[in-house]
């Protein structure tokens, strides 16, 4: 699934809408708040979409890691950095 790109104007125009909510929050407070919490929940949805894009992405490169035997670790703490990688790709596998 392939993430949408964000034209260069993009930001542009989010701050340009930033500034038409805060005159409209001036107006009218709460329909200002109505629609920054609309736009609010919109972004979340599309980071959501966009976390389980990345996941599956990182899920399907380590499964063809995996399949080609390749040296992969198991997520673990040492990715962290909590405590050494194991000595040896494929240590501390779950079953």
């Amino acid at each position: 699934m392939a993430l949408p790109a964000i034209p260069a104007q993009g930001l542009a125009l989010d701050a340009r809408a930033l500034d038409g909510l805060r005159r409209d929050a001036s107006a009218d407070p709460r329909a200002a708040l109505r629609q920054a919490a609309g736009q609010f929940e919109a972004t979340a949805d599309e980071l959501e979409a966009a976390l389980q894009g990345a996941a599956g992405i990182f899920e399907r490169l380590h499964r063809e890691m995996e399949e080609n035997n390749l040296a992969t670790f198991r997520p673990g703490p040492w990715n962290a950095g909590l405590v050494p990688f194991p000595p040896v790709p494929g240590a501390g596998r779950r079953a």
